[in-house]
Parts: structure tokens; sequence; C-alpha cells
């Protein structure tokens, strides 16, 4: 009988030693993250902000009309192309440049096209939504904001953070 009694003991004191709490965090450090998160989140806001009116200051200097699209870029029209529209999975020669807002060439495309599948996201996110309402034949300035073309990290070469992109389409032809 002692014995069995000594087991149980023994078992309930092993439960006991078991069901060890972990300590809770000070309530502070959960506010300190929140606050931190804030912080970026209004930072980020306001980044976003100065990036639009940048962009809308671009567009109001140009001698063209732009039209802003669904995803928040905005397309001028120079020259119309021949009303085939671009449909997604064709692949298409482009002709075009990339520069930064202030005019600074990163890369250019206007001499050797770049062949590229539309709506595949061969290239840039903004870009490609772009083209998919071109024509062939166009000639265009596209206005893409950071959050669709590098983003946050640029391309890690021409492109610097946060770039807002500017594409000087010179011609799309489509590939049979």
């Amino acid at each position: 009988m002692q014995k069995k009694l000594f087991i149980i003991f023994f078992l309930v004191l092993l439960l006991f030693a078991g069901c060890k709490k972990n300590p809770q965090l000070p309530s502070n450090k959960a506010q300190e993250f929140d606050i931190q998160a804030l912080q970026l989140i209004e930072l980020n806001k306001l980044l976003h902000e100065i990036e639009i009116e940048e962009i809308q200051e671009f567009v109001a200097e140009q001698e063209i009309n732009f039209r802003q699209d669904s995803l928040g870029s905005w397309v001028g029209i120079i020259k119309k192309g021949n009303n085939t529209t671009i449909k997604k999975g064709t692949s298409v020669e482009i002709f075009y440049s990339i520069e930064l807002l202030d005019g600074k060439l990163c890369y250019d495309y206007s001499t050797k096209p770049k062949i590229v599948k539309v709506g595949k996201r061969e290239v840039e996110n903004g870009f490609d939504n772009i083209l998919l309402n071109l024509s062939e034949g166009v000639e265009a300035v596209a206005v893409v904001p950071s959050h669709l073309a590098y983003g946050l990290m640029g391309d890690k070469n021409k492109i610097p953070s946060r770039a807002t992109l500017v594409y000087r389409i010179k011609n799309i032809r489509i590939k049979s």
C-alpha cells in the first residue's frame, strides 16, 4: 500500500512539475512593436503620397494627355497604333527606354528591342499591365510608380530603391 501511495505521489509531483507556465512577456514589449509598426506604416503612406505628387507634377509638365490606369500607372499616347490590341500571352517585340523622373536614362532598348510574352510577368508588373492596354505600333510614355516597378530594393544596378520609372515606348510589334 505504501508503495502505491509513493508511486501516486511521485506521479502527481511529475504532473505538477510538467505544468510549468511560460513566463508572460511584459505588456510594454507588445506596445513597442505596435508603435514601431504604426510609425513604419505612417512613413510608408507619407512616402507614397510624395511619390504621387511627383508623378502628378511630371504628368502636368508633359505636352501629352495622360490617363491613369486601374493600378495607378499613367499612360500618354504620342502616336496611335493600328488598333491591333495586345492580349495576354502574346509575344511582342518592344522598342523602349527606361528613365527616372528626373530624366536619367537607366536602360535603353530603343535600338535593340526586347521580346516579351505579355501577361507572364517577364517585365515589371506595372509595365506588363500597361502593355495589355496598348496596341501594335503605338508610341507612348508611361509612368510607373515604384511599387509597380522595382519597389523598395530597386534592381541593384541602375534603378535605385523606390524609383518611379518613365517608359518611353517607341514601337510595339506583335510576334507570330
